[in-house]
């Protein structure tokens, strides 16, 4: 099994296959009857993927009710569990963001050909690489 995401390239070469011209009428028929369906259910599972919040976003999400819960307790000693909660979220966010910035990084470099780099780098090329062009692998 491929552990590594279907390029769009790739999804596009994938559907414009010409099966007739590698097999018998009836049988690419049924083939690409079968791989319209594959490619549909791929672009369907993105675009519900894509409309899911990522997990920094959910956390911070957690971390902004549990402030509003803070700001409207009138006991001191469950606001005070309430920030502590919080500020747990929020740096639980910031983890996630910075996790998903490393596989962002880790997915660019084989699709790129450039090595992966620390953030600030998104990925080889953005304005702001702070790596040096040895690290960049030439890239400017």
């Amino acid at each position: 099994m491929n552990e590594t995401p279907m390029t769009p390239e790739r999804l596009a070469e994938v559907r414009s296959l010409d099966l007739l011209a590698l097999m018998p009428e009836r049988a690419a028929a049924v083939i690409g009857r079968a791989l319209g369906d594959l490619v549909a259910e791929v672009e369907r599972l993105r675009a519900e993927l894509a409309a899911r919040p990522t997990r920094a976003e959910a956390y911070r999400q957690v971390a902004d009710e549990l402030a509003l819960m803070q700001s409207v307790e009138p006991d001191h000693r469950h606001a005070a569990g309430l920030y502590s909660a919080e500020q747990r979220a929020r740096r639980m966010a910031d983890a996630a963001e910075r996790a998903d910035d490393r596989a962002r990084v880790e997915t660019a470099a084989p699709e790129t050909g450039h090595p992966a780099h620390p953030a600030p780098c998104r990925v080889p090329a953005s304005p702001d690489c702070t790596c040096d062009d040895t690290e960049r692998g030439g890239v400017q």
